[in-house]
């Protein structure tokens, strides 16, 4: 009978635990929520975000909507959020606010993701 020859490049810890590095998240289309007519706070409908309270996310491509302006939704630092549950969180925007309230939008290509990736 022929002997079986060991693999010559088998790999030591060839599943090691690992962290992948954080990404852009490609969000559902009008995945915001404005608060009442005259809050500045936003609801993001995120499913399974993962996300933690106090986390930092900078969001990109956006539309604005409800008074809320592409500019100051897109801040280069970001936002920092508070998570409500396992699939939304909200953030506060300084400077504007809902002009009606209860209203969706954000756009059809939004991301949500670490402020700190490049644009």
């Amino acid at each position: 009978p022929f002997r079986k020859a060991m693999d010559a490049e088998a790999l030591k810890d060839a599943r090691p635990d690992r962290i992948e590095p954080k990404v852009q998240v490609l969000l559902r289309p009008d995945s915001f929520t404005s608060g009442t007519a005259g809050s500045s706070v936003i609801t993001v409908t995120e499913p399974s975000h993962g996300r933690a309270t106090n986390d930092v996310v900078r969001f990109r491509k956006m539309r604005g909507f409800d008074g809320f302006t592409k500019a100051v939704l897109e801040v280069s630092g970001g936002y920092t959020i508070t998570v409500t549950t396992s699939d939304q969180y909200t953030f506060t925007v300084s400077g504007e606010s809902a002009t009606v309230g209860g209203q969706r939008g954000g756009g059809d290509n939004a991301t949500a993701g670490p402020a700190t990736l490049e644009s």
